[in-house]
């Protein structure tokens, strides 16, 4: 099986938006990615939104890369629209199991298999 070279990888699909996820999103923003954040959440989108707001001066000190821009988000309550035409999945769901296996369950039946799934866990 042949995997998107890591040097090819323009689209990342983050499932789930909390702090962790939100984190993760913004680093990948800050290298320029497209990302399509994915989260159920009631206020999730509010949520990320301030936690980007807090997080972008800090990156901006850091340094940002060229291309960086909070414009490259997209946000979706929808796993299935959130993974169409990924080249690397990042899941950050809560830690409980019972989530976790239904979320990779999902991911199994939508991400092709040449396609990295990236886990954060505290577990």
């Amino acid at each position: 099986m042949n995997r998107p070279d890591p040097k090819n990888v323009k689209q990342i699909a983050c499932i789930g938006a909390g702090t962790i996820g939100g984190g993760m999103i913004a680093e990948f923003l800050a290298r320029g990615y497209s990302v399509t954040a994915q989260d159920p959440g009631k206020d999730a989108l509010a949520s990320l939104e301030r936690l980007l707001d807090q997080a972008w001066p800090i990156l901006e000190q850091i340094g940002l890369t060229a291309s960086a821009s909070r414009e490259r988000l997209r946000f979706t309550t929808d796993i299935e629209e959130a993974v169409a035409g990924a080249d690397f999945v990042q899941e950050s769901v809560p830690e409980d199991l019972e989530l976790k296996v239904r979320i990779y369950e999902r991911l199994d039946e939508l991400v092709p298999p040449e396609i990295v799934i990236g886990s954060s866990t505290s577990g």
